[in-house]
């Protein structure tokens, strides 16, 4: 087996990460592997370096924080394994890019937001009790999607969020009625 593949198995096995991750995180690396054209054990810093700017302008800021943090495993990982020899200078794996925090809406959009649907209709009032329930709890759109009528307590929501893990949400009742 090539480093990737024992790579995406330790993901998989040990990591316990989602298959969104793995997917994502294994298509940073053979990105990575394209544009270096060389095996992994003779990689530099100066390559992974040139490879970020070369991504500069290119993805969103996202996208690189996350193609950091999955090269960033791997080469722990290889490192971990005996797969190189020499690892990556603490500089480098300590590094990340500065996050920007994302917008929120007003008080006034989020009410247009949720009063948008027409709740005459089953649709309509699917969508606005979803948009209640996200504005109310601040829980993931896939964390909502992935909700059943027994995660629904008195005034909670069992939630099941990334990597499986479960948590209660406290929930106003009028959220709950829509």
């Amino acid at each position: 087996m090539n480093p990737l593949q024992i790579f995406r198995i330790f993901l998989e096995a040990e990591k316990g990460l989602s298959e969104k991750t793995v997917t994502a995180y294994m298509g940073d690396l053979e990105d990575l592997a394209r544009f270096l054209g060389k095996p992994w054990s003779s990689i530099l810093e100066a390559d992974l370096l040139g490879y970020f700017s070369s991504l500069e302008g290119r993805y969103r800021l996202s996208s690189i924080l996350r193609k950091m943090s999955a090269i960033r495993s791997f080469f722990r990982f290889l490192y971990a394994e005996h797969l190189i020899q020499i690892p990556l200078s603490e500089a480098f794996i300590g590094q990340k890019m500065r996050r920007i925090l994302p917008e929120i809406f007003s008080v006034e959009e989020v009410e247009m937001l949720v009063h948008a649907p027409d709740p005459t209709t089953k649709i309509g009032a699917r969508d606005r009790a979803i948009f209640s329930l996200l504005y109310a709890t601040g829980i993931r759109v896939s964390e909502c999607a992935h909700l059943k009528i027994a995660d629904v307590q008195e005034e909670s929501l069992r939630v099941r969020g990334k990597v499986s893990k479960e948590r209660v949400v406290p929930v106003h009742g009028a959220a709950l009625s829509l």
